[in-house]
């Protein structure tokens, strides 16, 4: 029923303004519950399901402004430093059985960041529904339907343009950049359409053994200029397995040259791939062991964490097109027997190969993962009702 943003190294709470109100309350059951947040900046929006929307200043804990708006959003808030975007309640649903069939003009509400105020709509012009929107740095806004991608002119309320889909968008590889959308709609490769026009200014090789429907796309920054002295944290500790203990004990890495700053982790279950954004030519791509399965991917400041947590997922379904998945599909399904590990891959040195000495953690036999945090040097699971960690000695 609310939130409080924390310093994350004393702990101390920023947001104090709520206590006397939480205080009051006797009836819980009355209060609305929050839909969703958008962060951007400095600035935090929170939504709630009865369509209040807040705008809180990080730094301060201040609250900048707060209206109720009608409708209220159905999904995701999007933010940007012009607009608030949403989809009203009611209008992002599943399609029916004729819908199909039928052209949709769902609405895209606007809001003025700066003020909170109302500041207009955009009407679609879709044949499938909505299912996503982004705000651009520029503001135009990027609808995407399980058909095509747009541009709209948020002012105009005009389509600048569309780009049909060769297939449904993996929702995990959506990214808005500066100039560019990046996405995957085979599974298997990562595509870049320009934010001028739509055209498509590169399509990857394949990256993936199967087509998969959780693909990632993420932006990989570099640790310090090509060629520069290694970071302060040059020497920093690198998680490796102890059989006996179960820790993460330390290895010192070797220092190589940084990626470039334009970079892009793709990651699925069975790889994880730097493509440089300009070119979009694979940098360099690891690919899962034998029987082992990225569940999970997770981006810290010098590695990609991977974890195969076997026991704990479950395959992709299979799509209506490939009812046989092919043999190299089949031989990474999860096998449950043998226990969960986590995979460090070192991205700084443009290569991703897991250090020598370190790199590798034993899990265990974790039930039911629920939820995956990761910095340099720390690994939180929760499975089940019980937080795991591991650090770095």
């Amino acid at each position: 029923h609310g939130s409080m943003p924390h310093d994350v190294e004393p702990g101390f709470n920023r947001l104090e303004e709520g206590a006397a109100y939480f205080a009051e309350i006797t009836d819980w059951e009355e209060l609305e519950t929050y839909r969703g947040f958008a962060l951007h900046g400095d600035r935090l929006i929170s939504v709630t399901t009865g369509g209040l929307m807040t705008c809180s200043s990080i730094s301060s804990g201040e609250i900048v402004w707060s209206h109720r708006h009608s409708p209220p959003p159905a999904g995701r808030v999007q933010l940007a430093d012009p607009w608030i975007a949403y989809l009203a309640a009611g209008q992002n649903h599943d399609r029916g059985r004729n819908a199909e069939m039928q052209k949709r003009n769902d609405v895209i509400y606007l809001i003025d960041a700066g003020t909170g105020q109302w500041a207009g709509s955009v009407v679609t012009d879709e044949e499938y529904p909505v299912e996503d929107i982004f705000v651009a740095l520029d503001g135009q806004i990027i609808v995407v339907t399980s058909a095509a991608v747009s541009a709209y002119d948020p002012r105009s309320g005009k389509r600048r343009w569309q780009r049909p889909l060769e297939g449904p968008v993996r929702r995990a590889s959506l990214m808005v950049d500066v100039d560019a959308v990046y996405l995957s709609d085979d599974g298997r490769r990562v595509r870049k359409l320009s934010l001028d026009d739509g055209r498509t200014l590169w399509l990857s090789v394949r990256l993936t053994r199967a087509s998969e429907e959780d693909i990632t796309v993420q932006p990989l920054v570099a640790s310090a200029p090509r060629g520069g002295r290694p970071p302060d944290d040059a020497g920093a500790k690198i998680p490796s397995r102890n059989p006996v203990s179960n820790r993460l004990e330390t290895a010192r890495p070797t220092w190589r040259t940084s990626p470039p700053a334009s970079t892009i982790l793709v990651s699925a279950s069975s790889s994880v791939s730097a493509v440089d954004m300009v070119t979009g030519l694979v940098l360099w791509q690891q690919r899962a062991p034998q029987r082992a399965r990225f569940a999970r991917r997770m981006l810290t400041k010098s590695y990609v964490v991977a974890l195969d947590t076997p026991q704990s997922f479950q395959p992709a379904p299979l799509r209506e097109h490939e009812p046989n998945r092919d043999r190299q599909g089949a031989a990474n399904e999860p096998n449950r027997d043998h226990q969960g590990t986590a995979y460090f891959y070192d991205h700084r040195g443009a290569s991703g190969v897991i250090p020598d000495d370190g790199g590798i953690c034993n899990l265990g036999g974790l039930q039911d993962v629920r939820a995956a945090m990761a910095v340099d040097g720390a690994l939180l699971i929760q499975a089940q009702k019980t937080i795991h960690g591991w650090v770095s000695e």
